[in-house]
């Protein structure tokens, strides 16, 4: 019975949740729901497959959700961004809520159960179980020890515990085993010391074991001009990195055989993330000579570097009062100056020749940094932090800091 019970659940839950996620996608494909009522229309669609799953075949619907969340996710029809973005929203509000109502089970009386058993179990959980599950699961796998041992070090348990353990103390507890209401407090107990040690010591030991980048500061920077590769071979040689993107395969191969990192993919790729590596790289520079490239560019990249990190030319037609001016959140920030525009870096500027490097080594060297003959780029400080000249931030020199300036022409 059991076996003929998970065949059907594995039917039903692959059947119910294909159609389920077929007619999200025809009513998305065919806007046969207004924009603002996709989320609800997708949300009542998960509650009526998990139901009718349900009804069908007991404790099937979770597999029919998670099935056409899966089919979902991976198709390429329709855009389900704003779908994801109110799931990842619903998700943190569902999450805590069913932490406040199973915690509200616990008792202060029930904290006081704890002894140096409860101790010695944990120790063998954090120090023995998980280490030893990491190095078997990973047998063969192409993970270095440095890895292996990060991986030991980081299993906080949470609601899928705390839920868990909820459901078997119940069902323990009415078969008549006078131990199972102890199972709930001890998995909080896990959950409260393991979330504490892991949140507090996974970013120390990452950067202990040289895993991690904590401020990544290379630049990605999009169009392969002779401006922008003169200002990349400047940055790169001060020892970030800065990667070049263009979709001209000619700029890419001249980038490269001026010893620049480069790549010919299009900037607004879905698999932008997936062909191109971008370690160690935290900064779009978006330098093209369209406007609304560089502003779609730059909406791209906030999700992967933050607002604060994307920055563009300033447009052309707000310059010039040819266009009306675009709203903040529909670009990156302004790069340099309101003068460097594409047009102005060719037309005003000397492009090939116009970017330099100023050292201020001592304190009389501040004195050479004049803004009427200069147009500060970005500015590395003593400490080796990059900071980018933008119309919200105008970093000052200091001494052991360097200057990557724009002449002004006269």
């Amino acid at each position: 019975v059991s076996i003929l019970g998970l065949i059907k659940t594995l039917i039903l839950g692959v059947g119910i949740g294909w159609l389920a996620a077929r007619i999200i996608i025809i009513f998305l494909k065919n806007h046969w729901i207004p924009d603002y009522l996709h989320n609800s229309a997708t949300m009542m669609m998960v509650v009526t497959a998990f139901i009718a799953s349900n009804l069908l075949q007991h404790e099937s619907g979770l597999l029919t959700v998670t099935i056409m969340g899966i089919l979902l996710a991976n198709q390429k029809k329709v855009s389900i961004k704003h779908i994801i973005e109110f799931k990842e929203n619903l998700r943190v509000i569902l999450i805590s809520t069913l932490f406040i109502v199973l915690a509200a089970r616990l008792r202060m009386e029930d904290l006081a159960q704890f002894n140096s058993k409860t101790l010695i179990f944990l120790a063998i959980l954090i120090f023995v179980t998980r280490p030893l599950s990491v190095f078997l699961s990973t047998i063969g796998q192409n993970l270095n020890l440095k890895e292996k041992i990060f991986l030991s070090w980081l299993a906080p348990r949470g609601i899928v515990a705390a839920a868990v353990s909820s459901v078997f103390a119940i069902d323990l507890s009415a078969k008549g085993y006078p131990d199972a209401a102890r199972l709930i407090p001890l998995t909080f107990f896990v959950i409260i010391v393991t979330v504490t040690i892991y949140g507090l010591s996974a970013v120390p030991l990452s950067r202990f074991l040289k895993l991690s980048e904590p401020n990544p500061q290379g630049i990605l920077i999009l169009g392969a001009h002779a401006w922008s590769r003169k200002l990349a071979k400047l940055i790169s040689g001060l020892g970030f990195r800065v990667l070049l993107v263009d979709t001209n395969e000619n700029r890419v191969a001249l980038s490269r055989s001026e010893g620049l990192e480069a790549e010919a993919v299009n900037i607004l790729s879905e698999d932008l993330t997936d062909e191109v590596d971008l370690q160690g790289i935290g900064k779009l520079f978006a330098v093209t000579q369209n406007d609304e490239v560089n502003a779609l560019a730059a909406l791209h990249f906030e999700e992967i570097f933050g607002r604060a990190q994307v920055y563009q030319l300033p447009h052309q037609k707000e310059k010039t009062g040819e266009g009306q001016r675009v709203p903040r959140h529909l670009r990156g920030r302004f790069l340099f100056n309101e003068d460097m525009t594409y047009r102005n870096i060719y037309e005003r500027f000397n492009a090939a020749d116009g970017i330099k490097l100023l050292e201020f080594t001592q304190e009389s060297d501040l004195q050479r940094f004049d803004e009427e003959k200069m147009i500060p780029l970005v500015l590395i400080d003593a400490q080796n932090n990059l900071f980018v000249y933008n119309d919200e931030q105008t970093p000052a020199p200091s001494v052991g800091s360097r200057l990557v300036y724009q002449e002004r022409m006269q």
